[in-house]
């Protein structure tokens, strides 16, 4: 099943929904779920891009090259990244896409320390 066209939530509307909803547990594990996937989106974004400069300086072209699986691969997840947040900053990625830098890494901890409060 595929996904409808949408606008996904940025970082401040996360935050908002979390202070807004914060009596429902699900509403909480949710926006918990999306900044988690965010992250480790950001974390394959890195590890894929240096598995990308590795494969072609050591000249494996076959997966590196523009049709390779891990040319696909590293532009997906940039792609991806992009997608979540296309007002942050954006760079170039070694691999000759683009992706942005939308993590925030206090997020965490700031919807844990609303957490605290709300006990």
């Amino acid at each position: 099943m595929s996904l409808p066209p949408f606008d996904p939530p940025t970082l401040a509307e996360l935050r908002n929904w979390y202070a807004q909803y914060r009596q429902d547990e699900s509403v909480r594990r949710l926006i918990l779920e999306v900044i988690r996937a965010r992250r480790e989106n950001e974390r394959l974004d890195g590890l894929l891009t240096q598995a990308l400069e590795a494969a072609r300086r050591s000249g494996f072209e076959r997966l590196s090259s523009d049709a390779g699986p891990l040319y696909e691969a590293a532009d997906r997840v940039a792609v991806e990244r992009w997608r979540v947040s296309p007002a942050a900053p954006v760079r170039h990625s070694p691999f000759g896409g683009m992706y942005e830098d939308d993590i925030d890494e206090d997020a965490p901890g700031i919807i844990a320390r609303a957490r605290q409060r709300q006990r």
